[in-house]
């Protein structure tokens, strides 16, 4: 039966019984929980992305998307997720999956990694379940030998190349196996879960307490062993209080062991003549560990917790080795109904994953839904308040079995003293009794021996007696006689010494005997105190059991109830955000407009000034003038005054002077001597100069006074002037001031619009960061539901073989390794193809092609990978992961075009719409948008005679994009 049938096999078989298959009660679960809207189905290129990274840790191919994307009929996702889980592929992706998961790359030790990586192959492709792959991983011993091997000696890599460390074994199979980090429980309760105990922790150190490294011969490989005996017992470093336990799974019962008479623990015992024969006990814990691991609860969230989230990216419980009530998981009845699924699959991962990515909550979009509406969140309050008041009842409930356990065991613990007190004197007692055996049975020995002497020379005395006196003349024979009677009674006084030591010893023996017997009693009386101690300890330890379930559940159902009311809180939280944001814009539009009035006003008012302005200089100008024009005239007055002055005064002076010379004349005439008539003739020359001087000065004075008044005529003229245009340039300056007031007024207006504007804005900013916090908020709260898709990193296996599936690497080895097994096995003539041959040649083409590019991947995981020993899920950037792709040379060598790689066809491609087609489907798993169309068009024409370069750069962009990073 092929591996798709056998699938569908299944997948019938669960119908075919009545039960709904997982996938749908899964999706009803998670749609009837949920608060408001969920998101809509993912595109086609979104889920057939998905699904490809999930199964085949790998993008898918251009073809293969080009051909899903055309294909209408209906199921053909149901169809590429059985043809993916049937392909070689699905198991490389699980064994390198859960190879990341169990070993968190560490270094190999004493398994190879190529070996460990091929049994997880094998396992996967032969759909091993879990828990015969986990109960592997328990009891290999790494014994090579397929004859004498309790499973494939790869399996014992978990354990081994922990090398057997038994703290680190305990944690990291908590961890793993159990979804339980109890590191922090190893020296006292966990001081921050209280839920984990140093009584899980020593639980399940029990099963490996007794097993070691076994390897005496260092050149051979190493082994596990275990050892019959050794128990767990602690004490907390905080509180002083010790504790014993037996192996324990967690949250459950103590193992109950067979009782093994001394001497009688190894199947094969060890040999010290032997060095390199492994010892083997009887009963084996760790056997124990694989029959049991498979009914413990933890054992089974733990496994259907990590494979769900495998899938979805998110897992139910986050971190996941955090599972504890403390942590509830994000929807707890999610998990359960996932762990009871399983089960019912009998652990058959290839099963289980094909339910889940049949499920609606696989195939969502990541992206939130737009109708999202808030409930009514007073009922969900009230629903919340009643699980809490549950929660708190069960709490009590709970913590008074812990008690009664606590006391049951703290009872218990002083019986194991009284236990360990008799074993010991049982084995003083038996090792004092062990001496006296053998010198018993010398002594039995020497005893027989001497009697037996003794009898035969008694017979031979007898013999010689009878003889000596039948023949009492023969001397030789009475001498005979004589010294074996002689001999005799030496034999018969050691015969009596023998006898007395023999009684010695065999009296030590008894009373050896008694004491071993009376230290058998007591510790048979302990042992039987200590069974009714256990007994206790076992019954109050059922009832702790039932009371964490019942805790349990009404924690997770208080986790449920609030995650419903926080889910509530968020969405109203989010539409009052968007009627604020919606209020707040639509005041700043109204501010907005407001700032565009009294800009407009502004610049109204503005548009005044000029005319005003360009008024006030050309009246400034004119008065100006009209100052210089009365000022020069001004001045021209005031020169004519001061030559009228000048003039008038001259008359004056000329006036006066006429009138001294008439006086002086008149005295002259009157003395009429010949001194006085040559004076008076002078002075009547100088009275005639002088009148006429008088004359021409009075003209000249009248002249001046008559220019004067016509000078002041003109400069009242020009005062008259001046002052009007003083005034026009008062008034125009009113009016400028008006203006500018005017203007000062519209800029206030303008600057507080402005300043409303801006307050507004920043409130505007900090309603729009509340609504991006609140739709941050609820899509993680939807993430975290499984109401919309997952957006998750690429782990480095998976970037490293996307990149180069969509490079073209793999199309590549792809062909190369046809062509290898055509060449080893070719078809005869007359046969055909059939399925056993089409198998063969896919598995043959996948071990090809990953053989050839493995070496590839270790750059990735060295760059991308967590630390070794580590979680590997976190995601991180860092500067070398940048320059790895800035700079590195690896990736963009594989871009350069040759043949048929990607690069090489896109370049060959003339359409730039055909060409942005498969560049997109072939890194992006999606049609390009129309702009993205454009982008590529335009990048081309741009540079025509670059189409090699231009093609090399786009896909490089694409490679190192956010989108290709993350998947979606």
């Amino acid at each position: 039966m092929s591996l798709l049938r056998a699938i569908l096999f299944v997948s019938l078989a669960a119908v075919a019984v009545g039960a709904e298959p997982l996938h749908v009660r899964i999706d009803r679960l998670i749609e009837k929980g949920q608060v408001g809207a969920l998101a809509a189905q993912s595109t086609d290129g979104e889920f057939l992305r998905r699904v490809h990274l999930d199964l085949t840790g790998r993008i898918p191919s251009s073809a293969a998307a080009r051909a899903f994307l055309n294909d209408k009929t209906l199921g053909k996702r149901n169809k590429v997720i059985d043809r993916l889980l049937a392909s070689p592929e699905y198991a490389r992706q699980m064994a390198v999956a859960f190879d990341v998961e169990l070993m968190e790359r560490r270094a190999d030790k004493h398994v190879k990694a190529a070996e460990w990586q091929k049994y997880l192959v094998d396992s996967f492709a032969a759909n091993k379940p879990w828990d015969k792959l986990a109960a592997e991983m328990f009891i290999s011993d790494g014994d090579s030998n397929t004859t004498t091997a309790k499973a494939p000696r790869a399996a014992a890599k978990f354990i081994m190349d922990r090398d057997m460390e038994v703290n680190l074994v305990t944690r990291d199979v908590a961890r793993k196996f159990f979804g339980m980090d109890l590191q922090c429980a190893q020296c006292h309760d966990h001081p921050n879960i209280a839920d984990f105990y140093q009584r899980d922790y020593y639980g399940i150190y029990a099963f490996f307490s007794r097993t070691y490294i076994f390897q005496p011969d260092k050149k051979k490989p190493a082994q596990l062993a275990e050892k019959p005996t050794g128990d767990a017992s602690f004490k907390s470093v905080f509180t002083s209080v010790a504790g014993r336990t037996r192996p324990r799974l967690p949250v459950g019962h103590e193992v109950n062991e067979p009782e093994i008479k001394p001497g009688e623990e190894y199947i094969v015992k060890p040999d010290k003549k032997k060095k390199n024969l492994r010892p083997v006990p009887k009963y084996s814990r760790r056997a124990q560990l694989a029959q049991l691991a498979a009914t413990n609860r933890m054992f089974q969230h733990n496994i259907a917790n990590r494979l769900w989230g495998h899938m979805m990216g998110k897992a139910v419980v986050e971190p996941r080795d955090g599972l504890h009530t403390d942590n509830p998981a994000a929807h707890p009845a999610l998990l359960e109904l996932l762990s009871n699924g399983l089960v019912e699959l009998k652990f058959d991962i290839r099963a289980f994953l094909r339910e889940v990515a049949l499920t609606r909550a696989y195939q969502r979009s990541f992206v939130l839904p737009a109708d999202l509406a808030a409930p009514q969140i007073s009922v969900l309050h009230e629903e919340f308040k009643k699980a809490s008041t549950n929660g708190e009842a069960a709490q009590t409930e709970f913590n008074k079995a812990k008690g009664e356990l606590d006391k049951a065991r703290g009872d218990r613990l002083v019986t194991n003293a009284g236990v360990d007190s008799a074993s010991k004197a049982v084995a003083a007692a038996k090792k004092a009794a062990d001496a006296t055996v053998k010198p018993l049975e010398d002594a039995k020995k020497a005893l027989a021996a001497k009697q037996d002497q003794h009898k035969t020379v008694m017979a031979a005395s007898t013999a010689a007696k009878v003889a000596a006196d039948k023949l009492k003349d023969n001397k030789e024979l009475a001498t005979a006689f004589a010294k074996i009677k002689v001999e005799a009674d030496k034999l018969a006084a050691g015969v009596a010494a023998a006898q007395k030591n023999t009684e010695a010893k065999t009296a030590a023996n008894k009373t050896a005997i008694d004491k071993l017997t009376a230290a058998e009693k007591v510790m048979a009386d302990a042992q039987a105190k200590w069974k009714v101690a256990d007994k206790a300890v076992q019954s109050f330890d059922a009832i702790w059991i039932a009371a964490s379930a019942k805790r349990e559940k009404a924690k997770a159902e208080t986790a449920r109830t609030m995650r419903r009311w926080e889910d509530a809180q968020a969405l109203e939280e989010l539409a009052q955000s968007r009627m604020t944001l919606a209020g707040v814009e639509q005041q700043l539009s109204k501010m907005k407009q407001s700032l565009d009035s009294s800009r407009t006003a502004m610049t109204a008012v503005t548009i005044e000034l000029p005319p005003h302005k360009a008024a006030m200089l050309a009246a400034s100008k004119r008065k100006r003038a009209a100052d210089a024009t009365r000022d020069l005239q001004k001045q021209l007055l005031d020169k004519k005054i001061v030559f009228a002055k000048a003039a008038a005064d001259s008359v004056a002076q000329l006036k006066d002077s006429s009138k001294l010379m008439a006086e002086a004349l008149t005295r002259a005439v009157k003395r009429n001597d010949t001194e006085d008539l040559a004076l008076k003739a002078k002075l009547e020359a100088v009275m005639a100069r002088a009148d006429e001087a008088v004359k021409t000065t009075q003209v000249l004075d009248a002249i001046f006074k008559k220019e004067v008044a016509a000078l002041t005529a003109v400069f009242k003229q020009r005062i008259v002037a001046a002052n009007a245009e003083t005034a026009k340039v008062t008034s125009i300056q009113k009016t400028l001031n008006a203006v500018e007031s005017r203007i000062v007024e519209a800029r206030k207006r303008m600057d507080e619009a402005q300043g409303k504007v801006v307050q507004t804005t920043v409130a505007f900013n900090d309603s729009q960061s509340r609504l991006d916090a609140a739709v941050d908020k609820v899509t993680g709260r939807w993430s975290k539901n499984f109401s919309t898709g997952a957006f998750t990193h690429l782990s480095p296996e998976q970037l490293c073989w996307s990149m180069m599936e969509t490079a073209g690497l793999v199309a590549a080895q792809k062909s190369a390794a046809v062509a290898d097994f055509e060449k080893k096995n070719p078809l005869k003539n007359g046969v055909k193809e059939d399925a056993a041959r089409t198998a063969a040649l896919a598995k043959h083409v996948e071990k090809f092609v990953y053989d050839k590019l493995k070496g590839n991947v270790a750059a990735f995981v060295k760059l991308f990978g967590g630390v070794a020993g580590e979680v590997q899920t976190d995601f991180y950037a860092t500067a070398d992961q940048a320059l790895f792709f800035s700079n590195g040379g690896t990736v963009r060598s594989w871009l350069n075009p040759s043949g048929n790689n990607l690069t090489g066809r896109l370049q060959k491609l003339e359409d730039p719409k055909v060409l942005a087609e498969e560049l997109y489907l072939s890194v992006l798993t999606r049609m390009p948008s129309v702009e993205e169309m454009d982008l590529v068009a335009k990048s081309l024409a741009d540079q025509p005679k670059e189409k090699s370069a231009v093609v090399k750069e786009m896909t490089w962009g694409l490679l190192t994009s956010t989108e290709f990073r993350f998947k979606h």
